[in-house]
């Protein structure tokens, strides 16, 4: 039903907002959800969470409804609220303890309302000890977390939560509009055909500068020598193509898209960005490694200009020379940021600051949680390679 899914969405804002409470002497013992059209506040106390005989007994606005209901809202509330949150948690969050990139997830979470009897800043860094009590009773729920909370109650404000909704609906109007807006795409064509040379791949490593470890790379060249005839029009190319992956995304998730290319003459290199990758979004989620830091958004583009290098001084072993000074980059989500800079695209910190400030700025949706991530780098970020003169995003 409508109500108990407002209550979980809500549970779920709370308990990640209420992560941001420094310890205190006494813990969270209201939920207030302020409905300002109304002018008037919906009570929840947290102890009537914790049995559906608690909440029938209880005296808050959520009781009421409960009793209203004949105990429906106490059962849904239960199922979600005493359910254990992923065992990774603990672990996640800990590894990322005081990275801006947490402090940006809070500071959105936390902008939906406030904890009510904490000075002021409220600092992540102290979030642990309410983990550290929940996760002795043998498990991590909603209910742990909020019962271990310092501080006194929680305010929602329905207002800043509706505003937030309404800005991803115009947002996602604006994309809906710009996409029917486009050209019809023609589904015959010589290119989205599959080329006359078979392919083949492999994988390699190379050593690199600006990583303690070899990047690894996936090649994908075409069967065809360097001494392959060709007529004028058909001609093999020698362009070289580097394709940058998204965050937490893989290179063989754009394997297809190379072998197409490989099938029609080009050669195709796709390195794997080892601190925003599949493998590292693992090992994040298992407690091993932070979020991904800032450092990265420099250090994505030198991958492919390494990449770059490795293919002129030989290292990548080519079937047949390639033009390296006029290389073809794609990118997809990160990846498209990684190509922009190396076509010259320059990131600088205090644009970035002007507008992660501002949260309620039209235009701010997730994806601003990862780039305000980059306020510490951005003026260090200007890799623009000569290379690159021509971007596929």
């Amino acid at each position: 039903m409508a109500a108990s899914r407002l209550v979980r969405a809500l549970a779920t804002g709370l308990c990640s907002a209420a992560l941001l409470a420094p310890p205190a002497a006494r813990s969270i013992e209201t939920i207030r959800l302020r409905l300002p059209l109304l002018e008037t506040d919906f009570l929840i106390r947290v102890s009537e969470l914790r049995s559906p005989a608690a909440l029938l007994a209880g005296d808050s606005d959520l009781a009421e409804l409960d009793r209203a209901t004949n105990g429906v809202i106490g059962q849904k509330l239960k199922a979600v609220l005493q359910s254990n949150l992923p065992l990774e948690l603990k672990a996640v969050l800990l590894n990322a303890n005081g990275s801006p990139l947490l402090e940006q997830v809070l500071l959105l979470v936390g902008a939906l309302g406030d904890i009510d009897g904490l000075p002021e800043p409220i600092e992540p860094a102290k979030f642990h000890r309410a983990l550290e009590l929940a996760a002795a009773k043998g498990g991590i729920s909603l209910l742990d977390v909020l019962e271990n909370l310092p501080g006194e109650s929680v305010t929602v404000e329905l207002g800043r939560l509706g505003y937030s909704v309404q800005r991803f609906r115009a947002q996602r109007l604006q994309a809906e509009q710009l996409i029917a807006a486009l050209p019809a795409v023609s589904s015959k064509g010589a290119w989205l055909e599959a080329g006359k040379f078979s392919s083949a791949r492999r994988e390699l490593k190379i050593d690199v500068a600006h990583r303690p470890e070899p990047l690894e790379v996936v090649i994908w060249e075409s069967s065809a020598s360097a001494t392959a005839t060709a007529t004028a029009i058909d001609r093999i190319p020698d362009r070289l193509v580097v394709i940058s992956h998204g965050l937490w995304d893989d290179p063989r998730n754009f394997e297809g898209w190379a072998g197409h290319l490989a099938s029609h003459g080009y050669t195709v290199v796709l390195p794997r960005h080892p601190g925003s990758d599949q493998s590292q979004q693992r090992a994040m989620l298992s407690g091993k490694q932070p979020p991904p830091k800032p450092a990265e958004l420099a250090l994505r583009p030198k991958d492919v200009s390494a990449v770059i290098d490795a293919a002129a001084q030989g290292q990548l072993n080519l079937r047949r020379p390639v033009n390296t000074k006029a290389v073809l980059v794609a990118g997809h989500s990160w990846g498209a940021t990684t190509a922009l800079q190396l076509a010259g695209a320059r990131p600088t910190a205090s644009r970035l600051e002007q507008l992660c400030e501002d949260l309620r700025h039209p235009w701010r949706n997730l994806s601003w949680v990862l780039q305000c991530n980059f306020v510490g780098s951005a003026d260090s970020a200007a890799l623009a390679d000569s290379r690159v003169v021509l971007l596929w995003r």
